[in-house]
């Protein structure tokens, strides 16, 4: 009975460390870079109601030539308590800053659904570099040896697991200095309507480059239903970086169709007062 109860201990055991992570950084945009995390197997977290957070560091590196230093961490909600982890340090010609959350344990802030990214917090720079960069997570490496880890705990068995996420992409095009003029000019435009197709896919608009575009297009709604739908326009510059939509609400009265001719009148018929059906 007793080699039953040790068995059982080591399978679930054995479970909880099969699980796997990733980690990246993400370019929000206006200089600001994201941190997320998912799991990648395993069972969605928390598995059970005991799960808790007891730890969550990592470390953000980039290039001391950019001459730029991160701002204050903004936790999003639900809160990963995420700081900083004292100062920068400089190494090789790499600038790096550990994080780590603060409050240990705390309860799973959210539920993970596997291979879904959840956002743990977002930092800014303090743009006094000039043009574009790229943040990433940094590797658990000599000579500084960064922790990156999660760790798990069984608040009613006190069991702890660590494990080690993978990096999996960095913030790239990150804006580290103030925009110049020539690079605000906006060199191309596109239009969607509903559903975003992915930057560069829209339906290209017909602009003249400048710093501030004014003018008109005819906008095609052919194969789009009867009923209220949403236009969105978007503009690139000079850097190849695309802006925020803009939407406005419209309404499509009836369907379009692509030949116009089809809508021809061809036939007639009248009734008096009561409808025998269509074409009766």
């Amino acid at each position: 009975m007793k080699g039953s109860f040790i068995l059982i201990l080591l399978l679930s055991a054995f479970t909880l460390q099969s699980q796997t992570f990733e980690i990246r950084t993400i370019n929000i945009g206006g200089g600001v870079i994201g941190v997320q995390m998912r799991e990648t197997s395993g069972v969605n977290l928390p598995n059970t109601l005991e799960d808790a957070l007891v730890d969550l560091s990592f470390s953000i590196c980039w290039p001391s030539s950019y001459n730029i230093n991160l701002g204050a961490v903004v936790n999003v909600s639900p809160t990963y308590t995420m700081n900083k982890a004292g100062g920068e340090v400089t190494n090789s010609g790499i600038e790096y800053q550990q994080f780590a959350a603060d409050a240990q344990p705390i309860d799973f802030p959210q539920n993970w659904v596997v291979n879904q990214w959840y956002t743990i917090m977002t930092i800014s720079n303090n743009l006094a570099g000039v043009g574009f960069g790229t943040f990433s997570i940094c590797p658990n490496t000599p000579p500084l040896n960064l922790e990156r880890n999660i760790g798990l705990a069984d608040k009613i068995t006190n069991e702890f697991f660590d494990y080690t996420p993978a990096i999996n992409g960095s913030a790239q095009n990150v804006q580290i200095g103030p925009l110049v003029l020539d690079q605000e000019k906006i060199l191309a435009a596109e239009y969607f309507i509903d559903t975003d197709p992915g930057v560069g896919n829209g339906t290209p608009i017909n602009i003249t480059q400048g710093d501030v575009v004014n003018g008109s297009f005819t906008l095609s709604v052919v194969g789009v239903s009867a009923g209220f739908h949403r236009l969105y326009i978007r503009g690139k510059n000079k850097s190849g970086q695309w802006g925020f939509v803009s939407s406005q609400l419209f309404k499509v009265e009836g369907a379009v169709v692509a030949n116009p001719a089809d809508e021809t009148i061809v036939a007639a018929e009248y009734f008096i007062d009561t409808d025998p059906g269509v074409g009766n």
